[in-house]
């Protein structure tokens, strides 16, 4: 079993009880925390992340004309 969930920060997920879940980040920047539980018997495991949501990706390298 799987419990996804976000700790911190704003964003969703399309499914909170699967292996693999896609998140949507929302409008505003900033920095959302997630955490997934996972059950399989007795055996119980955690993990989380750090998401860094920004308002623009990287610039594109220009090219150098010779």
């Amino acid at each position: 079993d799987f419990c996804w969930e976000i700790v911190e920060g704003m964003g969703n997920m399309d499914s909170a009880e699967r292996e693999i879940v896609t998140f949507t980040a929302p409008e505003e920047p900033g920095l959302v925390k997630i955490r997934v539980k996972v059950t399989q018997d007795e055996i119980s495991c955690d993990g989380q992340a750090l998401i860094t949501v920004t308002d623009s990706l990287l610039p594109e390298k220009k090219e150098s004309r010779e």
